[in-house]
C-alpha cells in the first residue's frame, strides 16, 4: 500500500487537456422578423405588437431589441419598461432593481440628514 502511494507521489501530474473555445456563430437571419421591423418603422404601437410576437415565437432576444427601440422612441413607454423588466420609482425608470436599490439607499441617507 505504501509502494502505491510512493509510487503515485513520484508520477508526474496529468497533463491538463487544452479544450479551444467554443466557435460562435453569426447570428441567423430571420427574414420573417426583418420585414416586420421594417413594416413597424418608428410606430410604437406597431413595435409594440412586434414585440409581443416576438415573445410569443421564441425570439425573446429579438423581443428585448424592439422594447428597447421603443425606449428609444418613447421613454417613459410603461409596456416596452415593463417587458425589459425596468422598475418605476418616485416618477423615474430604473433599468435593474440593483440601481433602484441604490437609489432607495441614497433617498434614506438624505432624508436622514
Amino acid at each position: 500500500m505504501l509502494s502505491l502511494l510512493l509510487l503515485a507521489l513520484s508520477l508526474p501530474p496529468a497533463p491538463v487537456p487544452v479544450v479551444p473555445p467554443p466557435v460562435l456563430q453569426e447570428e441567423e437571419a430571420d427574414p420573417e422578423f426583418d420585414q416586420r421591423l421594417a413594416d413597424a418603422g418608428d410606430d410604437v404601437a406597431k413595435l409594440l405588437e412586434l414585440a409581443e410576437w416576438c415573445k410569443e415565437n421564441d425570439r425573446r432576444a429579438l423581443s428585448r431589441d424592439v422594447f428597447k427601440k421603443v425606449v428609444e422612441l418613447a421613454p417613459d413607454n410603461e409596456a416596452a419598461r415593463k417587458g425589459l423588466r425596468h422598475h418605476l420609482y418616485d416618477g423615474k425608470w430604473f433599468e435593474s432593481y440593483a440601481e433602484l436599490s441604490a437609489y432607495r439607499r441614497d433617498e434614506a441617507k438624505r432624508k436622514l440628514e
